[in-house]
This record gives structure tokens, C-alpha cells and sequence, in this order.
């Protein structure tokens, strides 16, 4: 685990670490080994300045959970943003909303997309089923353009007909690629400044 280093740290300081280890448990062996003996080093620095030195980095690192927390996150978003589903992505995305503008915006964002999207696709597919009850109609001075109860509308003002199906699936597609590069996008701008490391 990379905790050979932790006989010269004082008993908190090596406790520490250890709660480190642990919290970073989701990660790769490789990043999790990587990350205690970063932070390791680190300490052992700061207790060469002095108790006090030592003690406030420990204050400035939090604690052990709160700061592994963020390693992991980075670590899932990753994850999301390599695997072909938008579903965790989005997920991941909206974790982060709480904390980070960018992340609501671009899961809220993604989420609407992927709504109206699955949304053009059953009015495509409901088309050949209720041929009078969906499709494309002008009104008086109004447009609708989905799913209406039966008679609503004049059969003669329906603007599409049949074509309403690849416009719709055109539309749905459209939805989903624009949702996914809202979410990839939003992921690796906040991928671009990376997990946090200790201040000095």
C-alpha cells in the first residue's frame, strides 16, 4: 500500500495515511498506491519544517475521506466518460451538480435532450398506430406538433401526414448526438484540472 514511510510520521499523521488507503479503496491499486505515497511524501516534508508545519497540512488536507472523495470522483467520471452508455455520465454529472455550475448544466442539459428525443422517437413510432392523433397541425394562429386526443384537431390541417416519422427520427437523432456532446463536453472540461492535490 505504500505505507513503508509511515514509521516516521508522528501516530496522527500515520493514521491518516492509513484512512487515505482505505477511502481511496475504489481506485486502481496503481492510482491508489500512487496517491498515499504522494501524499505521504508530502507530510514527511512538512514534518521536517516543524510540528506546526505538519499539523496544518493536515488541517489543509481535510479529512482523509472528504479528500479521497475527490479522487474517486474523477476516477467514476472517467469511467463514464470511456464506456458507450450516456447513463452513467449523466449520473456522474448530475453528483457533481451541487458543486459545480458546469456539471448541472450539462446533466440537466443532456437529460432534457435525451427526453425529447425519446419523446420524437414514439411519436414516429405511434404515427402508423394512431395515424389521426399524432402528427403536424396548424390551427388559428397555433402549431402542434405530437400526440392529440382523437378530433382535436382538423385531419385537413395536418401539415406532414406520414413524413412525420423521419422528421421525427431525424429529430430524435439530433437530440441524442447534441445530449451526448453536451455531456462529453461538460466531462472533460471538468476532467481538465484533475483531482486535487495537497497546498503547501
Amino acid at each position: 500500500m505504500g505505507l513503508d514511510g509511515t514509521s516516521s510520521l508522528p501516530p496522527v499523521a500515520a493514521l491518516y495515511i492509513q484512512r487515505l488507503g482505505w477511502a481511496l479503496r475504489p481506485l486502481p491499486e496503481a492510482d491508489r498506491q500512487q496517491i498515499v505515497m504522494e501524499i505521504q511524501a508530502h507530510l514527511i516534508d512538512r514534518l521536517g519544517q516543524g510540528q506546526a508545519a505538519l499539523d496544518d497540512a493536515l488541517r489543509k488536507l481535510g479529512a482523509p475521506h472528504d479528500f479521497a472523495r475527490a479522487f474517486v470522483r474523477e476516477f467514476e467520471l472517467s469511467g463514464a466518460l470511456a464506456g458507450t452508455s450516456p447513463v452513467p455520465l449523466v449520473l456522474a454529472l448530475l453528483d457533481r451538480g451541487g458543486r459545480s455550475a458546469l456539471s448541472l448544466v450539462s446533466g440537466l442539459g443532456a437529460f432534457l435532450l435525451y427526453m425529447m428525443g425519446g419523446a420524437f422517437a414514439v411519436i414516429a413510432l405511434l404515427k402508423p398506430v394512431l395515424p389521426a392523433q399524432v402528427g403536424f397541425w396548424r390551427g388559428q394562429g397555433t402549431l402542434q406538433f405530437g400526440i392529440t386526443s382523437s378530433g382535436t384537431w382538423d385531419p385537413k390541417a395536418e401539415l406532414l401526414g406520414y413524413g412525420i416519422i423521419p422528421v421525427s427520427l431525424v429529430l430524435a437523432v439530433l437530440c441524442y448526438i447534441t445530449g451526448t456532446w453536451l455531456l462529453r463536453t461538460g466531462a472533460r472540461a471538468l476532467l481538465v484540472d484533475g483531482a486535487p492535490r495537497p497546498r503547501s
